[in-house]
């Protein structure tokens, strides 16, 4: 993801309001679904809290700018976190050491059910890096048994949550030659892989730490401030031990869908239901004019085929070509004609004459230059005239000629005759 230099200016405008200490930390219903794309232009500007790693200098101190939101089947978050060196050592997803990257760590207690210095079942840790690779510890059944051994019984890799991670950066990795900017990490989390029906008021307790190193060795040892060399800890509470859930904070979801996104929902169906018929009539009334159009294609025009074969045929007017299936021509004919209201297919008039459909393709071709199907339609257009010159107007000798449709009638009579069936005489 790239950023423009308003981007920039954008993000440090950002840093005029700080990270209270409230009792409880509300997080906000979204109306519309978040774009996962490491991108903050889809978030509140206002609604964004900070903290920063207090004990790390003030040359290498960083800053966060976060926030969180939810809606009916995601939890979201959004990280800016401005750091002058971006630094990632250990690689690799579901690494249990990527905290020793540049990274920030969300701790979530979905049950708000623990008071003790201790993870259970419903306890879990992300760990996200500056460049997109993440881990999840969640509580172990196993080592809660046995709680003087783990203070912080926990295991990674054993969480089946199909979550969504973007990152992005300015700057520069592993260069400790310049200066960079910002990176930012984006996630979604779905309620239900952590066991949540989210709802207005529900109640969960969080934890949100800072993971800065600004050094490429891994042989720095931590302090009694929660430092590493050149490697900080702090949460956003501005402890360097947060991982116990006694320490994190209590937050409620706040707020609930609008009534546009109530009707969405409830209708999601039913809109999808009315496009997919939409699309389906649509489908089919263009295929209904292709064919249309490709059968008006093939109508000749009556003036052009004066002495044809296939006119002496539709007349009744003997020809000097002797035709090998003179019979069978004048049998389709009398059939069609007996049958001139009804809608007639090449493959009923196969049937009538007893033969295959493609027999009947091959006799109309070979003799007559013309299909089964144009064969029936001129015959119908030459009843059609007679009945317009005895008196019927051109919606009777359409319906009467079994057209359905008078427009199309119009269309097929004016290319066969070169003239409109309404000035035909």
């Amino acid at each position: 993801m790239r950023f423009t230099r308003l981007h920039i200016i954008f993000f440090l405008l950002l840093f005029s309001s700080g990270f209270g200490a409230a009792d409880v930390f509300n997080i906000n219903f979204t109306q519309s679904e978040k774009t996962i794309d490491a991108n903050p232009d889809d978030w509140d500007a206002a609604g964004f809290n900070e903290f920063s790693n207090t004990n790390q200098k003030d040359s290498l101190r960083n800053k966060v700018k976060f926030q969180f939101a939810w809606d009916e089947q995601n939890f979201y978050g959004i990280f800016i976190v401005f750091d002058k060196q971006i630094i990632k050592i250990v690689k690799g997803m579901d690494n249990p050491d990527l905290f020793l990257n540049d990274a920030m760590e969300l701790y979530l207690d979905t049950k708000n059910d623990d008071e003790k210095n201790r993870m259970d079942l419903n306890d879990y840790q992300f760990i996200f890096d500056a460049l997109g690779d993440f881990t999840i510890f969640k509580g172990d059944k196993n080592q809660i048994k046995d709680t003087a051994d783990f203070k912080v019984p926990k295991d990674f890799g054993t969480a089946n949550i199909l979550m969504n991670v973007k990152t992005s950066f300015i700057g520069s990795v592993n260069n400790n030659t310049d200066k960079d900017s910002l990176y930012i990490i984006e996630f979604s989390i779905p309620f239900s892989s952590i066991g949540v029906s989210p709802v207005e008021g529900y109640k969960m307790k969080m934890g949100v730490c800072l993971d800065d190193r600004d050094s490429r060795k891994l042989s720095d040892t931590i302090n009694t401030n929660g430092v590493v060399g050149e490697m900080s800890f702090m949460d956003w509470n501005g402890k360097t031990d947060f991982g116990y859930p006694a320490d994190w904070k209590p937050v409620q979801l706040t707020g609930k869908p609008d009534f546009i996104n109530i009707i969405n929902k409830k209708f999601s169906k039913v809109w999808l239901l009315i496009f997919s018929l939409t699309f389906v009539i649509s489908i089919s009334v263009i295929f209904v004019l292709y064919l249309r159009i490709n059968k008006l294609k093939n109508i000749p025009v009556k003036n052009e085929i004066k002495e044809s074969t296939l006119l002496h045929v539709i007349e009744k007017e003997p020809d000097e070509k002797i035709l090998q299936h003179k019979e069978l021509f004048d049998k389709a004919r009398k059939i069609i004609e007996d049958k001139i209201e009804e809608k007639i297919t090449a493959e009923n008039l196969a049937k009538e004459l007893a033969l295959s459909l493609r027999q009947l393709q091959r006799i109309f071709k070979d003799e007559l230059n013309t299909t089964p199907t144009g064969f029936i339609t001129l015959i119908k257009l030459e009843k059609a005239s007679e009945m317009l010159k005895s008196g019927k107007n051109v919606t009777e000798a359409a319906f009467a000629a079994g057209f359905s449709d008078s427009s199309y009638f119009s269309r097929v009579f004016k290319k066969y005759f070169g003239v409109p069936p309404s000035e035909y005489n």
